[in-house]
């Protein structure tokens, strides 16, 4: 009903409310009622006209607009009572207190309209539901009469059909509008105790109101079971209609304090401008819009480019909640035609949509920004892992032919020479040549034999696998041409980070013995706070450019796979070293 409603439907009903207010409070005053009292009821019921045509032109799909109004217009129902018409004052008098009902329901649901909960449905719902039976019961009870004259308490009495079922049915109705009050009052405390920091400075003024309501209800009931005579009556409802008039004005004003301080959040978004300009200087852009929008929960999420996905600044990924999630909320910011980011949020925000807004506005140039750095980080964790899964299919494809010149080649070539072997064996004298070209046969063999088994231990040694990298490295050191210093103090890692350092260590000492001119090179391999660093130091001619060696480059990739990183210092005359630090995890 309320997204229908046009505008200038909407626009009508402040000035019907007002004339509907000021014919109640002028039957009153024609009643006899004193200018002072006619002034207190009439505030309270403008004040809720003018607060529900501010909220629902502010937020025509939410039921807080509406609500507001409704109450307006019921506050002067029982107003109408006052009427000398023997029809409008006791149906006034019967349909009198409604308010109370659109009160709890206005209160509870604050600030989405909304109740929440299965409590909250069921005390409003039995609260007017109460008030519903109470207006049946006032109707069957008044007699009518052409003299009726309800603007007269002492009189009306005399248009009772039954004083003892009338006064034992506002006992009843008192006790059950009690009852349900002290409910509200229950429900209204818990959720002050529950809300979120953003919900009670939202909805809190408005709580705080109900509160006060709902006392001032529960007081008017104790009084009036307390008093015994007529004039104690008069005083009990005196003192009520005082509470009831104080207590309800306190809503709208809480409304309009609320109002008041979003406006004033959304002033200081300049300080916010100022912030956001000292880019070098700010903590992060997170920070700066959570401490705006006063909301520590407050998430930033970007979206990735042709995909589903929405990240954080940082890259990792981030889950949106659904629609349906009561405890989040999403405000999309958009530019450029597409989603720069959504702002996920307490809930309690989304009722203050120009604070949040303006917010979004002062920052959509550092959020563009963020929202690229982000894009780069996730493309950057892309290559990382993409880099990773070249190495470990490399690392596979390495183990495969390694295995497969183990059991294949290297088999056939060692069958062959036991048959060169025999075959020398019956060669006799008789023919030397045969038997020098026999021999010179096994000698290449031997040497062919050799370079395979170096060439399967190149790519991807059995030791390493089998015996970690300190045995593996010693291998290494103990092939070297040139005298190698050897220091290996670190755990077992996991197999991608020790086949990263061994082959840092392989290709280092292999670049030593062809290109260095060096006499001696120290490699010392540590673990020190989850970092395992790899250090190759030789004292050669130095001037190894990784830029133009495939080896250091593959090497570079291969310690960037693995989460680390790899550092070639080589001036000229000073030697080379070799450092890669690995996260070992």
């Amino acid at each position: 009903m309320t997204r229908s409603l046009p505008r200038t439907a909407r626009l009508t009903l402040l000035p019907i409310g007002l004339a509907w207010a000021l014919a109640a409070e002028r039957t009153r005053l024609a009643s006899g009622w004193s200018i002072p009292w006619v002034v207190a009821d009439l505030v309270p019921g403008i004040a809720f006209l003018i607060a529900g045509e501010i909220a629902w032109n502010r937020r025509p799909d939410n039921r807080i607009g509406p609500l507001m109004v409704a109450i307006g217009f019921a506050w002067y129902v029982g107003t109408y009572g006052a009427s000398r018409d023997p029809f409008v004052g006791p149906v006034a008098h019967a349909f009198q207190g409604y308010y109370d009902g659109l009160l709890a329901w206005l209160v509870l649901a604050y600030p989405t309209g909304r109740l929440r909960g299965l409590a909250s449905r069921a005390v409003v719902g039995a609260l007017i539901a109460l008030l519903a039976v109470r207006t049946v019961f006032r109707l069957a009870m008044i007699r009518r009469s052409t003299d009726y004259d309800f603007a007269d308490p002492a009189a009306v009495d005399r248009y009772i059909a039954d004083l003892s079922l009338r006064d034992t049915g506002n006992a009843v109705f008192h006790i059950g509008i009690a009852v349900l009050a002290a409910a509200v009052l229950i429900l209204v405390l818990r959720r002050l105790r529950d809300e979120t920091g953003v919900g009670r400075r939202v909805a809190g003024p408005i709580l705080l109101g109900g509160v006060a309501i709902a006392v001032g209800v529960i007081v008017e009931v104790i009084a009036l079971a307390a008093a015994g005579s007529f004039a104690e009556r008069s005083v009990a409802w005196d003192l009520g209609q005082a509470l009831t008039v104080t207590t309800a004005t306190l809503v709208p004003i809480g409304f309009a304090f609320g109002l008041a301080r979003s406006r004033l959040a959304r002033g200081s978004v300049a300080d916010l401008v100022v912030e956001l300009g000292n880019a070098p200087e700010r903590p992060a852009l997170r920070d700066v819009l959570a401490r705006a929008l006063r909301d520590p929960t407050l998430e930033v999420a970007y979206a990735v480019p042709e995909s589903s996905r929405w990240v954080d600044a940082n890259g990792r990924d981030i889950e949106l909640p659904s629609s349906e999630d009561p405890n989040r909320a999403m405000t999309r910011l958009h530019g450029g035609g597409r989603t720069v980011a959504v702002l996920v949020h307490d809930p309690a925000l989304a009722e203050q949509r120009e604070l949040v807004r303006s917010v979004a506005a002062a920052a959509r140039l550092a959020l563009e920004n963020e929202r690229l750095a982000a894009e780069v980080r996730t493309q950057l964790d892309e290559v990382r892992a993409s880099r990773a899964r070249i190495v470990v299919a490399g690392d596979a494809e390495r183990r495969r032919v390694e295995r497969d010149l183990h059991d294949g080649a290297q088999q056939r070539l060692v069958t062959l020479a036991l048959a060169l072997q025999v075959a020398q064996g019956h060669v006799d004298g008789s023919n030397p040549e045969l038997a020098a070209s026999l021999d010179r046969a096994g000698r290449e063999l031997d040497l062919a034999l050799g370079e395979l088994r170096e060439l399967a231990r190149g790519l991807h040694p059995t030791v390493l696998v089998e015996d970690g990298l300190t045995a593996a490295v010693q291998a290494l050191a103990d092939r070297s041409p040139i005298a190698i210093s050897l220091s290996v103090d670190a755990p077992r890692c996991p197999p991608t980070v020790e086949a990263a350092a061994y082959f840092v260590v392989a290709e280092a000492l292999t670049n030593v013995a062809k290109y260095a001119k060096a006499s001696a090179a120290t490699v010392r391999i540590d673990e020190a706070a989850g970092i395992l660093t790899v250090e190759i130091t030789d004292d050669g001619i130095g001037g190894a450019d990784p830029a133009r060696g495939s080896g250091l480059r593959g090497l570079d990739d291969r310690v960037a796979a693995a989460g680390g990183r790899l550092v070639v210092r080589s001036e000229p005359g000073a030697g080379t070293t070799v450092m890669a630090e690995i996260p070992c995890g």
